[in-house]
């Protein structure tokens, strides 16, 4: 589909092609069918690896910070940061004003953490979801074009 073509369409996708001056935009997204369970469970595997890469790092992040900024012994620093990103809050008491700025700090980070990670995980779940409702199904067999059961044809 050409960019003179996409002038003619209608609606959100049409405003959207046109505004970007190509018609590549929703292409992609119109399977004949549904990837295979294999592929979805190699992209929740990747994607739980990545949120489990972030959470590791962001604990890291967390316990060195208590430590070298608060000045917690390593082991309080972990649960301090292990609570925080648990989502249940800091657990020792802290009087220094560098700490108190630096917890309230990796405390917005802990929230950040916990939308980035749920959404890497449940990505794959709405891709596939999607996926359903996109996908074109074949015209019944005594279907002519524009009869029962019959699909709209879209650009290859």
């Amino acid at each position: 589909m050409g960019a003179d073509e996409t002038s003619d369409r209608k609606g959100p996708v049409g405003f959207v092609e046109r505004l970007l001056g190509h018609g590549h935009i929703g292409q992609v997204a119109h399977r004949r069918h549904v990837p295979d369970f294999h592929r979805f469970l190699r992209r929740l595997g990747v994607n739980f690896a990545v949120s489990a890469a972030f959470m590791l790092f962001s604990l890291g992040l967390g316990t060195v910070g208590y430590h070298a900024i608060v000045g917690f012994r390593w082991i309080d620093a972990l649960l301090n940061a292990a609570m925080l990103l648990g989502g249940m809050g800091p657990v020792g008491t802290i009087t220094t004003t560098g700490g108190k700025l630096f917890a309230a700090a990796f405390a917005l980070y802990s929230g950040l953490v916990f939308v980035i990670a749920a959404g890497l995980l449940l990505a794959p779940v709405f891709h596939r979801v999607l996926h359903h409702f996109h996908c074109e199904f074949e015209p019944s067999e005594g279907a002519g074009p524009g009869g029962a059961g019959a699909s709209p044809e879209r650009p290859a």
